[in-house]
């Protein structure tokens, strides 16, 4: 009986070292399923923030500009406001009067028109100053620029 007995006291042990080394390599391919697993969730949720950045910032500038926006349809729908009433006064026999007067300096038959013409000391917008050696030199662009903007500020 103990000859049986040890023999299925071995025949266990057998099976039990069977059973361990295999149940070892589970674990290790588990723990290393759980990091793989791990890391595939990392990567998808990097993939996602990568793939959102672009929108959602987009949509951050777009929501920033949305009172700058507002504010120019409101200036905008002005301008059409008075360019809608200048249209609708140059549909008039008047507003095409006013505009031929003004504008082309057109005058009906028996009337004459006036110019006057303001000059400033000195040279006029776009005309040559004369040097000392007595050679004309031409105003620099910044010179007529001066000039032209004084001659506006003398104006009103």
């Amino acid at each position: 009986m103990t000859g049986r007995h040890s023999g299925n006291t071995a025949a266990k042990k057998r099976a039990a070292s069977r059973e361990a080394p295999s149940k070892r390599p589970l674990k290790r391919r588990r723990k290393r399923f759980i990091d793989l697993g791990t890391l595939m969730y990392l990567a998808l949720i990097s993939i996602t923030i990568m793939l959102l950045y672009r929108p959602i910032a987009t949509m951050l500038t777009t929501k920033s500009r949305v009172p700058e926006l507002k504010k120019e349809i409101v200036d905008l729908q002005k301008q059409n406001e008075l360019l809608e009433e200048e249209v609708d006064s140059l549909k008039t026999d008047e507003g095409v009067e006013l505009l031929a007067r003004e504008d082309l300096g057109l005058v009906k038959p028996g009337e004459e028109s006036f110019v006057v013409v303001v000059e400033e000391e000195g040279a006029a917008l776009g005309e040559m100053e004369a040097e000392p050696d007595g050679e004309a030199k031409e105003d620099s662009i910044w010179q007529k620029i001066k000039n032209f903007l004084v001659s506006l500020s003398e104006a009103v």
